[in-house]
């Protein structure tokens, strides 16, 4: 072979090595941008799945027999996808909701997600019947430890979904200790209604030399509401009136728990709302009664249910209400069907 017909081959052979090497480039950010686009389009699926949850979640909350919902993203001027929601069963809960976003639309996608949800809406018949109402664990550590002492005050049932700790004292002939896992989760009450309530009363997010001490009726049969956005702190020798309603940030955050504590020689005329730990100890007093997530009882306490300030509480659609809540979410495993 001369040199001519070498170099032509060699040049033939480099020209040949790196087409293949564009080639196999072009290939691979091909690849990898379809790649990203299809993990785009499934978390855009996937934002649309959790529209149609809150969308299906919202509406539960003032019609209980809603069945779902289509909508697309198109229809509200937020760009491509649909969401298709599915509320069963009709009239009664838990429900089950299912729903599942699609891009670009529902009957040609190029992705899908797909989220279940369940909800639930928890009974308050007996509500108002306590002085405690604890969805978990009451536990007791040292000192005496009394429920229902004041017999004027009405009956000092404990109710409990968890565990009622052995030495936890309740006053002969005033209640019982009973345990009802039904209440597990706690009931949320109307907590939108509640804050605007507060709002208008002017007990919004107060500071505790700003609540009310002279009596547990802002008008009428309309209680005080003192709304908290955090924890709950009261110590010291003071004495407050009200409803409590240590909300933390539920209405933004379903998951938000806030705690309240209550020590030294505190006196509540009133009752007090947790989702989270109420914690009561010192020589402390409520008058009214508890609703917590679980409770932590320490000293020479007191705890009773009265019975005007249930009623009072009991009569009020806003306190009576209590709102559906998601107790369970899920994705579905394989998100690229």
């Amino acid at each position: 072979m001369n040199k001519k017909g070498f170099v032509l081959v060699t040049s033939y052979m480099i020209v040949s090595v790196l087409l293949i090497i564009g080639i196999a480039f072009v290939m691979q950010s091909f690849n990898e941008r379809k790649a990203l686009t299809r993990d785009i389009e499934s978390l855009k699926a996937l934002n649309l799945a959790e529209a149609g949850i809150d969308d299906s979640f919202f509406n539960l909350k003032s019609t209980t027999s809603f069945e779902g919902n289509t909508f697309c993203s198109s229809e509200t001027g937020l760009g491509e996808g649909c969401t298709v929601s599915v509320v069963w069963p009709t009239n009664i809960f838990p429900k089950l909701i299912t729903s599942t976003g699609y891009i670009p639309n529902y009957i040609s996608p190029r992705a899908q997600r797909t989220l279940y949800a369940t909800a639930i809406q928890s009974d308050l018949h007996n509500f108002f019947d306590n002085a405690m109402y604890v969805a978990g664990n009451i536990n007791v550590s040292g000192g005496a430890n009394m429920i229902g002492n004041a017999g004027v005050s009405g009956t000092g049932n404990v109710r409990s979904g968890g565990t009622i700790a052995s030495n936890l004292v309740v006053a002969s002939g005033s209640g019982s200790k009973i345990s009802d896992s039904s209440i597990n989760p706690l009931a949320r009450l109307d907590f939108e209604t509640l804050k605007a309530r507060s709002m208008a009363q002017g007990y919004y997010n107060v500071a505790p030399s700003q609540f009310p001490t002279t009596d547990f009726y802002y008008m009428g049969n309309e209680p005080n509401i003192i709304y908290l956005e955090h924890d709950l702190q009261l110590s010291g020798s003071t004495t407050v009136y009200g409803l409590f309603v240590v909300a933390g940030e539920v209405i933004t955050n379903p998951d938000y728990f806030a705690d309240a504590s209550i020590t030294g020689n505190v006196k509540i005329h009133g009752c007090i709302y947790s989702r989270g730990t109420v914690t009561v100890g010192g020589t402390s007093e409520i008058d009214g009664g508890v609703w917590a997530g679980t409770a932590v009882l320490n000293g020479n306490i007191d705890i009773d249910r009265n019975i005007g300030y249930m009623n009072s509480l009991n009569a009020s659609s806003y306190v009576h209400a209590a709102t559906p809540q998601i107790t369970a979410w899920r994705d579905k495993q394989y998100p690229f069907n």
